[in-house]
């Protein structure tokens, strides 16, 4: 048996070749969406998907949609950084009982589209939709 490592093309084919099943197609696609995130050969077969479906990839595409595949594709942003600074600043802010710099972090997390939890036992912070990195770059 093949593994997953069927061509790319062959299964978005077989899906529209049922009768063009769209829907199939578009499922498939999506499952290499969220598999190129993390996978070069996913990403690859992502853009030669959508260019199968007359997609043009490598067209800014936030004009008309709001966001682009670049941006889908880019480098996933590593929380773990961020939880390790505002847990730092809260350590130097129960110190110092000057929460400011906590907020601030906080602050600019959240217009970066990030959810942060604070607890007794350390901070988490989760993404609850799309990620603005550029925001993120004023914590660097």
């Amino acid at each position: 048996m093949q593994s997953q490592k069927i061509l790319p093309a062959l299964i978005r084919l077989e899906a529209i070749a049922d009768d063009l099943n769209t829907s199939l197609a578009l499922s498939r696609i999506h499952a290499l969406a969220k598999s190129a995130k993390e996978n070069l050969e996913a990403k690859v077969a992502l853009a030669e998907a959508l260019n199968f479906l007359g997609f043009e990839f490598n067209h800014s595409w936030s004009v008309s949609f709001g966001y682009s595949l670049d941006k889908i594709l880019e480098e996933p942003v590593a929380l773990e950084h961020y939880e390790a600074l505002i847990q730092s600043a809260r350590e130097s802010a129960a110190k110092t009982k000057d929460f400011s710099e906590v907020d601030r972090i906080k602050d600019v997390l959240k217009s970066a589209g990030l959810e942060v939890r604070m607890s007794k036992t350390g901070v988490t912070i989760d993404m609850v939709g799309e990620i603005d990195a550029e925001k993120l770059k004023a914590l660097l």
